[in-house]
């Protein structure tokens, strides 16, 4: 709480957040010597209070760092020195959860007060490759995309982007307690690992008719017993699915078959699995479904995340972000979910793909409002139709702009006349758009009748209206009318406008 009021007090004081058209981005930049001091030494000591809960993992020295936080001389990245003693021994799955755990706790601090662009770990100075050299990956060289392309007809398969969806996490084999877990554990109902795949389902779904795209998963979707775990093979990590139908494929589901097969090391090759199949599989897109998790419960909302380094990658996540957002914030109920922001991270998912690769962790299944939202069909229909809007407006090179009524002019028009109500709009909207209008006042003794119309077409909308009367009373009147458009996404966008008749 602490950090939070001092995050809003320094950077809402900065030059840049109190000069006009400024971003806020660069408020930390312009915070003065001693101000941005005090706010890195708060940082640190939140940095350090979240550390110090986390168990140490083998290899680490004890789990007493010597930790740091500072902000990078733009202002825009989080700079955290977990000192040479955090290293582990192994660099895997354990190891990143800890460092999401950390990020993932931190991230939530700048939240509607200052933008950043990600959190980058250090290690006495050194990235983790430093003492990890075979785990650095170059970014790949991407092709933009920047241009429409052809629309080709469904039965065009060889046109079709490749898209394959992983839904993180399932259930794995744990050497030292002899047992099948889950990843993530339960949070009053809420277990990522079962969550996710119905999320996936709904995001092929979308995929596939709105994107005309060819999708794939790398998690099972049957519901047949897989016999050493004895669940249902759908709520099991993609490792077993691949080694059971690939088996020839050892250097995607065993790819560390070198290491003993001791502690948690098949959830690490399931973690290196999901962007190796890819690879090998060639797709056009690698996106994966996940939900988030924290030990400070009031954490909460949608976050983004691409691998650091990527351009191209941060254009798809900034892509996603905005239409998620979008879906989300015009579903009934909905309207304030939390919708966090875009960040870089260093994953293993996203840093292994050699495709744009995006991370949407949809909400916090830790938090009791996110759980909520988790556990309801419509919340991940809405979310997941976000995402698919995202891929498809990124693939189209079209930059983020939300569906929204800009303006829809009130009508002055003498009694007994038509004319056409004309409604401006920007944004992407997925044809056909339906409107829905009804009268919001209405003279008395009249009937105000609204009317539903399908809409396509470039703005702006347009409808016949009239001031039809056939009595005597009234030399002129008035009506108001309220008017919803819902997009073939169910994206929805309102206005309303006046009617002057007799005017």
């Amino acid at each position: 709480f602490t950090l939070t009021v001092n995050l809003v007090f320094f950077v809402g004081n900065s030059s840049a957040a109190n000069s006009g058209g400024a971003e806020s981005a660069s408020a930390v930049a312009s915070l003065s010597k001693s101000d941005r001091s005090q706010l890195e030494k708060d940082l640190t000591q939140e940095a350090q209070r979240i550390v110090k809960r986390l168990p140490p993992l083998e290899g680490q020295l004890s789990n007493k760092h010597d930790v740091s936080a500072r902000f990078d001389s733009a202002g825009k990245v989080l700079i955290v020195d977990l000192g040479r003693d955090y290293v582990p021994k192994i660099n895997g799955a354990e190891f990143e959860d800890n460092l999401h755990a950390i990020s993932r706790s931190l991230l939530p601090l700048f939240d509607d007060v200052v933008t950043i662009d990600g959190i980058e770990f250090r290690y006495s100075g050194k990235d983790i490759y430093y003492y990890f050299p075979k785990d650095y990956r170059p970014s790949p060289v991407q092709k933009k995309t920047d241009v429409k392309p052809v629309a080709l007809p469904q039965a065009a398969v060889a046109a079709q982007k490749k898209v394959m969806i992983s839904a993180g996490h399932g259930a794995y084999y744990h050497y030292g307690y002899k047992d099948w877990r889950y990843q993530r554990d339960n949070f009053n109902g809420v277990v990522e690992d079962l969550v996710t795949p119905p999320m996936s389902t709904y995001l092929s779904q979308f995929l596939i008719s709105n994107s005309n795209a060819l999708t794939s998963f790398v998690r099972s979707q049957d519901s047949t017993i897989h016999a050493p775990s004895g669940l249902e093979w759908w709520k099991v990590a993609s490792r077993y699915y691949l080694a059971n139908k690939y088996p020839e494929l050892t250097a995607v589901w065993n790819s560390k078959s070198k290491s003993p097969r001791e502690g948690d090391i098949e959830r690490t090759e399931d973690l290196y699995a999901r962007p190796l199949f890819a690879n090998n599989q060639k797709v056009d897109a690698l996106l994966h479904v996940h939900t988030n998790g924290v030990a400070e419960t009031t954490a909460r909302g949608l976050r983004i995340f691409y691998q650091t380094g990527r351009v191209e990658d941060k254009k798809f996540a900034e892509s996603v972000h905005c239409y998620m957002k979008e879906a989300i914030s015009t579903t009934p109920g909905y309207e304030t979910y939390p919708t966090g922001s875009v960040n870089f991270d260093d994953n293993a998912e996203t840093r292994e793909a050699t495709m744009p690769s995006v991370i949407a962790e949809v909400g916090f299944h830790t938090n009791p409002d996110d759980q909520l939202a988790l556990k309801d069909p419509v919340f991940q229909k809405a979310a997941m139709r976000g995402f698919e809007k995202g891929y498809r407006m990124y693939q189209e090179g079209k930059a983020c702009e939300p569906f929204q009524i800009t303006e829809t002019p009130n009508i002055n028009s003498p009694l007994n006349k038509s004319f056409d109500v004309l409604s401006h709009y920007k944004g992407n909207p997925r044809f056909p758009v339906k409107r829905v209008s009804k009268a919001t006042s209405c003279p008395s003794g009249l009937t105000c009748a609204g009317s539903t119309k399908s809409l396509t077409g470039a703005s702006p909308f347009k409808v016949q209206g009239n001031c039809n009367y056939n009595g005597t009373a009234l030399k002129k009147f008035q009506m108001t009318w309220e008017v919803i458009f819902t997009d073939a996404d169910g994206v929805t966008a309102k206005t309303t406008y006046v009617t002057n008749c007799g005017a």
